[in-house]
């Protein structure tokens, strides 16, 4: 059935490609910012995303979660309109504005109808340019946020994160948790919040994927017009190298549930290395829907339900991150067999089958994120953050067609070391022991 649906991937790819043979265009506005821009006139569509190059790791020490909170408030007034104002001209004109911060970024989308691109557009540049966190709604969305953070403060996924964030980054500040605990959530002050604004949003940095309805010359005005009253800027603040690895280290979080949450990791690959794809290939055999990691350990054994593993990125540093969840009594077979699978892997790398399948699977499934103008925008702005060329996916698939048997052992090689594997469990594992 896995095989079938590979195959279907594949040809869907084949027969569609042409929807995403699109060329996208890189350009400068006469502001200044790195604009990435594809016109296209199928639909009355605008869709647009801006990533502002930084994010959580600029909250002040004990005010975790700043730039997050941030994010709840955009829209509760803008410029000369209030907050109900502002999200019924928003609503009316159906347009979509939506914010999210990550350790790195600070980042925004913008979805709107043609025949509505002023008022979206002008509700963009005031939200960017003139939020005015009223006291009312700080308030009003700090209670929310205190209540989702006691919520994962109680979650064992959330706990055992943070606790392996906290063994594989020792202080760095990537540990610090973006979204904020509720400690810190409830000491940050309007001051606070318009600092952290002034901070982030700048034009240093800033780049831009538009596409759909819109001409070159139409997306450098509105762009302009939009961002180009921010300052400059200085960039992100620089971070550390990230730590030494620890492992091998296994922490237990004792928790009265029947099953036992295992995590587990170890070094990665960041996207601008050249041998990404390779790594790429080597995760969808060990944790893909049909990787070796859910025969041997779900399919075989039954001792979970399903288990992943696969790269995870922050720009300035790369892991290896795997989750499953397993009875409590299985806790120590389980960990085992991860890592019997892991060191088969390294030692005798996948099969022609295993890397011809994956890459099958990896190509046929890439067309599929481009089935909606913000599905484009969305793989336009996410190769200008990897450092990639404007026209990227119109090699991506020939690139992981290049990547080979031998490069794949090797990465396997380079990247497994079941030795020094970081563990954290959350539960009542059986034969387990912490180091």
């Amino acid at each position: 059935m896995i095989k079938q649906f590979v195959f279907l991937c594949f040809c869907l790819w084949c027969s569609i490609s042409q929807v995403w043979a699109f060329d996208v265009e890189e350009f400068v506005t006469p502001l200044g910012i790195t604009v990435r821009h594809v016109e296209d006139r199928e639909l009355p569509l605008i869709s647009m995303n801006f990533v502002f190059q930084s994010g959580g790791t600029e909250d002040p020490i004990g005010k975790e979660g700043t730039a997050s909170f941030i994010t709840t408030l955009m829209d509760e007034g803008a410029g000369a309109n209030d907050g109900a104002t502002f999200r019924k001209l928003r609503d009316d004109n159906a347009v979509r504005l939506g914010f999210s911060v990550s350790a790195d970024n600070f980042s925004g989308s913008l979805d709107v109808p043609t025949a509505q691109a002023d008022v979206g557009f002008e509700l963009l540049r005031d939200a960017v340019n003139a939020p005015q966190f009223p006291d009312e709604a700080i308030e009003r969305m700090r209670k929310s946020l205190i209540v989702s953070a006691e919520g994962r403060a109680n979650d064992p996924n959330e706990i055992a994160t943070l606790a392996a964030g906290a063994l594989a980054l020792k202080g760095h500040p990537y540990e610090r948790p973006t979204q904020g605990r509720a400690t810190s959530l409830a000491t940050i002050t309007r001051a606070d919040i318009v600092a952290a604004h002034q901070k982030l949003f700048v034009r240093e940095g800033l780049k831009i994927a538009i596409v759909g309805d819109i001409s070159r010359a139409e997306a450098e005005r509105r762009i302009d017009a939009a961002f180009g009253s921010l300052p400059m800027g200085l960039k992100r603040s620089a971070l550390p190298p990230p730590p030494a690895w620890p492992g091998p280290k296994l922490k237990l979080i004792p928790w009265d549930m029947p099953q036992s949450l295992i995590l587990f990791g170890g070094q990665g690959i960041g996207f601008a290395d050249p041998d990404y794809l390779s790594a790429m290939v080597l995760m969808e055999i060990l944790g893909g829907s049909s990787s070796r990691l859910n025969l041997e350990v779900r399919e075989k054994r039954g001792l979970t339900y399903g288990i992943g593993f696969g790269l995870f990125n922050y720009t300035e540093a790369a892991f290896t991150f795997g989750s499953m969840a397993t009875p409590n009594e299985n806790a120590a077979e389980a960990l085992k067999v991860v890592r019997d699978v892991l060191t088969d892997m390294r030692n005798n790398g996948p099969t022609a089958d295993e890397v011809e399948a994956a890459k099958n699977y990896i190509k046929g499934t890439y067309v599929f994120r481009f089935e909606s103008v913000n599905g484009m925008a969305n793989v336009i702005s996410g190769n200008m953050l990897g450092g990639l060329e404007p026209n990227y996916h119109k090699t991506r698939n020939e690139k992981v067609s290049a990547v080979t048997l031998e490069q794949v052992k090797a990465m396997a090689k380079r990247l497994l070391e079941p030795e020094k594997l970081m563990v954290v469990v959350a539960g009542k594992p059986a034969g387990l022991v912490e180091n």
